[in-house]
């Protein structure tokens, strides 16, 4: 269908009523946003320049206005998004809206120039084609956009609506819209009254059909020559121009077969793969290159255009393989020369033609580079699939798999028994929540096998590493050299990860935090009646919390070294504790001979503590001991007393009167366990 246009630059003016500010703007959905379809000839993304028939400004550019000379204040909200890998910002109105605001009725495939301003931002002066049910989609200038906060509400002031005279009726225009036509390329022909511009719309009357194959027979936009890798060349074209006139959006991982015919140099096939970049590149084949003259613009006619998922498997070495080529992967932007700084993984999903019984199935592949002519970046090993030489998949999705994307699919598919367990990725680290306690995996990284794409992280300050595997449906977690993961459990005083080596063989590693907190005693141990002398030990019963705490520490323990200092600096914390609990002594001093840094308190030299009696009020050194034999360990502390007073018989001029044990005599899997306080020295005092 033909279209006629006439000379533009006349303007019908809408009498209109004066509106005063409208009430709330209606909330939309942010999410849904970017599938809102492009109205208007807007602000090119690339150059930064306003198109034809568009004005943005001071308010210089509109004259002063009191507020009841204006058609409508409309509040809206500012969006930002990011489209074709540009920053945008748009205030969005509906049509309705419009209308009801400004107390008018826009007519359908009129052209309307629309003058206003964005209160104390910029003015604006723009032109719209009117379809239904498409809103009023008002692009920022970037020199404007810092002035403007993503979600704040601004009043967008309507001074005039006017109609663009043109001979081109409302039907004429949709129907070059419907065919494919860009708004912009309308508006801008109409507003310029080009010749051959017009000439060109007329002969692009057309009508696509609906399947996934569109023909269309006559040129549609122009692009620039431009040389391309090598010795070849290619089109570019902006992507949204280039989906708005196949009515199909191009998703990110998708291959397309594209045939084209340029003007002057013939019809070609090409292939594009969905991305985020801008532009959709036409590569010209090497036997039409004598034809191109770079720089020079050039009438594109889109014939066809389909989605090219096919892949046939051939017989390797390895067995049934899919080999995805060098070209398909740069097509999807991945660049080989990047790859040896960092391998990145690949998702497909696909089906197996073949086997039309199977279901889709995602697979998970490592893309590295290979300096060999011919050959594959990515082989897909899909015999284990039930694959056969010279079936063939077709894939609906090849893209980049992230870190990112890792911790969405963990949140939809962590099995039942680690439901406790979530995972977080910022700034570069991975976080592992466990019943709301927080741990650091370090040095993650993915990596792939067996078609299946597996998480490796060592968990928190322990070279313990954990493997979390996935095939798509479901996550398996793992431990170490692959041993199955039962649960994780957190506590106030660390993780614990069950796991199991054999059918019959289960085990669990705790990892607890730096040190035993001393305040997890308060309240938590209670004294039973007083000894009636000496030589018999105070009792006491521990809260099962902090029975299982000190359990915990002790056998996350299995170096015979850490064991023997994780459980001397528990016994001089709850020896410590004890004592103050008892009403009879006041600390003067930990360790009051050794002030340097050790990681396990224990490990320092001279007397464990210096106690201050309350009876007396002089001093006295303790050694304290954790052992069920009572005797051998009073025997031992006693010896190390005696050696102290002798090498400290002072502390900060005062004289240390005598010295006492303590033994702690508990097994930490009972609740009920003994204290015992004897002196050393000397032997004249009494116990008080």
């Amino acid at each position: 269908m033909s279209s006629t246009f006439g000379k533009a630059g006349d303007f019908k003016e809408l009498e209109k009523d004066v509106k005063t500010a409208n009430s709330e703007a209606k909330q939309n959905d942010q999410d849904g946003f970017h599938g809102l379809p492009e109205s208007i000839s807007q602000k090119d993304g690339d150059k930064g320049e306003a198109n034809l028939g568009e004005r943005h400004g001071t308010p210089s550019l509109i004259p002063p206005e009191s507020s009841h000379n204006h058609l409508a204040v409309i509040t809206s909200r500012a969006y930002f998004s990011s489209s074709d890998g540009d920053q945008r910002v748009q205030f969005v109105i509906s049509e309705s809206r419009l209308e009801h605001e400004a107390q008018t009725k826009l007519e359908n495939g009129k052209i309307y120039q629309i003058r206003g301003k964005v209160a104390g931002v910029y003015d604006f002066e723009v032109c719209r084609v009117k379809t239904e049910g498409t809103p009023l989609n008002l692009y920022v200038p970037k020199e404007y956009q810092e002035r403007l906060k993503a979600g704040e509400r601004y009043e967008l002031i309507i001074s005039s609506i006017q109609e663009v005279k043109t001979d081109l009726s409302p039907g004429e225009v949709l129907t070059n819209l419907k065919s494919g036509i860009s708004r912009q390329y309308l508006i801008d022909s109409v507003l310029r009254s080009e010749t051959e511009d017009l000439k060109l719309l007329r002969q692009s009357g057309r009508s696509l059909s609906n399947s996934e194959t569109k023909s269309i027979q006559e040129p549609f936009i122009t692009s620039v020559a431009h040389s391309s890798f090598g010795k070849g060349f290619r089109l570019t074209v902006r992507k949204h121009s280039f989906e708005e006139l196949i009515e199909t959006r191009l998703e990110k991982g998708k291959l397309y077969e594209i045939k084209a015919t340029v003007e002057g140099i013939g019809s070609f096939r090409t292939h594009h793969l969905g991305s985020e970049r801008p532009t959709v590149y036409l590569n010209i084949p090497n036997e039409l290159n004598d034809r191109i003259k770079i720089g020079k613009r050039y009438g594109v006619a889109i014939e066809s255009i389909r989605e090219k998922r096919e892949h046939n498997v051939e017989i390797t070495s390895h067995g049934p393989t899919i080999r995805i080529y060098k070209t398909t992967m740069e097509l999807a932007g991945l660049k080989s020369e990047n790859v040896p700084k960092q391998n990145e993984i690949i998702e497909f999903q696909g089906k197996n033609l073949a086997r039309p019984d199977l279901p889709i199935v995602r697979c998970f592949a490592t893309y590295r580079y290979r300096d060999r002519a011919g050959s594959a970046e990515v082989d897909l090993r899909v015999g284990r699939l039930g694959a056969k030489p010279k079936d063939v998949f077709e894939f609906y999705k090849i893209a980049r798999f992230t870190m990112n994307n890792y911790v969405e699919e963990f949140k939809l598919h962590r099995p039942r028994a680690i439901e406790n367990m979530k995972l977080a990725f910022h700034e570069r680290k991975l976080m592992m929540d466990v019943d709301g306690k927080k741990f650091q995996l370090r040095e993650p990284r993915l990596t792939t096998n067996k078609l299946q794409v597996v998480l490796r992280a060592k968990v928190d300050k322990s070279d313990k590493e954990i493997k979390l595997w996935f095939d798509g449906e479901k996550i398996t977690p793992r431990f170490l050299q692959n041993w199955p993961i039962h649960s994780f459990k957190a506590y106030d005083y660390g993780l614990e990860i069950s796991y199991s080596m054999s059918r019959n063989d289960a085990r669990t590693f705790r990892l607890k935090h730096d040190k035993f907190d001393r305040r997890f005693l308060i309240d938590r141990v209670t004294f039973l009646p007083t000894p009636k002398n000496s030589m018999e030990p105070y009792r006491f019963e521990v809260a099962p919390e902090l029975q299982e705490c000190i359990r915990f520490r002790v056998l996350a323990e299995r170096d015979p070294y850490h064991y023997r200092y994780e459980k001397g600096d528990i016994s001089e914390e709850v020896q410590r504790y004890l004592l103050a609990r008892t009403g009879l002594w006041d600390e003067a001093a930990y360790h009051p001979f050794d002030k340097t840094w050790r990681t396990h308190e224990s490990r320092k030299t001279g007397p464990d503590s210096l106690q201050r009696s309350r009876l007396s009020g002089e001093l006295f050194y303790f050694e304290f001991k954790w052992d069920q034999n009572v005797e051998d360990a009073h025997s031992s502390a006693s010896r190390q007393d005696m050696k102290y007073l002798k090498a400290y018989p002072t502390y900060e001029g005062e004289k240390v009167k005598g010295a006492y044990t303590g033994i702690l005599d508990w097994d930490v899997t009972k609740q009920f366990g003994k204290f015992y306080v004897r002196k050393v020295w000397p032997v004249d005092i009494e116990r008080s």
